[in-house]
């Protein structure tokens, strides 16, 4: 029997490989829908980590892919699973899992969105007409659009378990074991985020980076861009000697771990690799600085949501006005 993972980023390729490990299952699909170039380097780094024994690569067309999407599901029918693992829960991994059969059906974190579909699963609303008539398109191929097991989690997150669903704790025990940090490291270590003027109001970023290299000033901060973050010539007029830009190409869960770097300090603001790397670095020093909800122009029942969860963990929230919460 076989077990499929679908996926799209190298975050969920990362949880994919740890739930094969953990799941120890054998003839394992991976299936990889993406169609972002900036992705290639860190997903070809994730694929090195672990053996596949199929990889499917699935390119959605622009515009629209409904006849893809039943061709894709037709296609994988002919099989039947023992688990399924999914990185997303949008419509074209709904429909996937509501029509290929499997024993068991699990949602792997994609980042916090695991926080959010849950909530969703919590509390169902009515779909709006629009979205209905987009579903009712699949039902005119033979297609189901609602599934008929629960959907189970494999997450980093200490959810609750919904009515007749499984929550499996990921503690990343397969990426410590493939790698030994050996070196302790005294910077502290900036992740950047993707955020500046699509949640924030304009300029406030970089007002919150200002604060933050004044507030640890005393130490070197290691600054490390988010993958799709592009660095403003106000923002890259800041680095120094003790305020370093330092780029990454593969996933920031595995650059400590590739480097034999054991962190002693890292912050950021929201990032799922908070979450991620508190389970792999236990002994690492953890900050979540606080975004006002005033600076927020979207997002705010996300972000609030998240530090809600920092609340029951080993992770310090900094409000930079205030001081540690």
């Amino acid at each position: 029997m076989f077990n499929l993972f679908i996926v799209r980023s190298p975050l969920q390729l990362i949880n994919a490989t740890e739930a094969k490990e953990h799941f120890k299952t054998k003839h394992n699909i991976l299936m990889l829908m993406n169609n972002n170039q900036s992705d290639k380097k860190q997903l070809e780094t994730v694929l090195s980590l672990s053996k596949w024994d199929e990889i499917i690569h699935y390119k959605p067309q622009k515009g629209s892919s409904l006849f893809q999407q039943v061709k894709l599901v037709r296609s994988l029918k002919h099989r039947a699973y023992h688990y399924l693992f999914s990185g997303d829960y949008g419509t074209i991994n709904k429909m996937m899992m509501a029509n290929l059969s499997a024993k068991a059906y699990y949602l792997i974190d994609d980042g916090t969105m695991s926080i959010e579909i849950h909530k969703q699963l919590q509390h169902p609303s009515t779909l709006p007409w629009s979205k209905k008539m987009k579903l009712l398109r699949y039902r005119l191929f033979a297609l189901r659009t609602s599934m008929k097991k629960p959907l189970n989690f494999f997450t980093c997150y200490d959810l609750s378990p919904l009515k007749g669903s499984k929550i499996i704790p990921n503690d990343y025990h397969y990426l410590q074991s493939v790698f030994q940090p050996k070196h302790p490291s005294d910077d502290i270590y900036l992740l950047g985020q993707n955020i500046d003027d699509k949640w924030l109001r304009p300029g406030a970023y970089l007002h919150y980076i200002k604060e933050i290299r004044e507030y640890y000033k005393e130490q070197t901060i290691i600054y490390m861009p988010h993958r799709h973050e592009i660095i403003s010539n106000e923002l890259h007029a800041l680095f120094d000697e003790k305020f370093v830009l330092r780029p990454n190409d593969i996933p920031i869960e595995l650059y400590f771990l590739e480097k034999s770097i054991y962190p002693k300090h890292i912050i950021s603001f929201t990032s799922s690799a908070l979450f991620t790397l508190n389970k792999i670095y236990p002994k690492t020093k953890i900050d979540a600085i606080v975004l006002q909800q005033d600076d927020l122009v979207m997002m705010h029942g996300f972000v609030k949501s998240c530090y809600e969860f920092f609340d029951g963990l080993s992770i310090n929230q900094i409000d930079l006005t205030k001081g540690t919460t």
